[in-house]
């Protein structure tokens, strides 16, 4: 089953996996986002060094402690929100997180029916 799910490509040094649209032949799917690795960002995301005030406020958000007094002058760096968001997640201490979970509207009224 899991060979019609996905594909695998060999690069020199690069393993590619490919998911196909696991959920295509389902009526109601419910599907969840999973985070896997303790740091869940490319390099290549964060080559922008510029401070952004937007960041800081979604830091804000979780963890408001960790802003300093030069961050709320000028923002943050993608990097740095990024290594933030993964250490107050359980990537860091886990190795994976959920990011989302969307739960089909006719299989959440099946479970409310059948749980007491």
């Amino acid at each position: 089953v899991m060979r019609d799910l996905l594909s695998e490509r060999s690069a020199e040094t690069d393993v590619v996996v490919v998911l196909r649209d696991v959920t295509a032949r389902c009526r109601s799917p419910c599907v969840m986002d999973l985070k896997m690795g303790t740091r869940t960002y490319l390099e290549s995301e964060t080559l922008n060094k510029r401070p952004r005030m937007d960041l800081l406020a979604k830091l804000k958000e979780f963890a408001p402690q960790e802003a300093t007094e030069a961050d709320e002058a000028v923002g943050i760096t993608k990097l740095r929100y990024m290594q933030l968001r993964d250490r107050y997640s359980t990537s860091h201490d886990h190795g994976f997180r959920i990011d989302g979970i969307q739960v089909a509207e006719d299989h959440a009224a099946r479970q409310s029916a059948v749980s007491p």
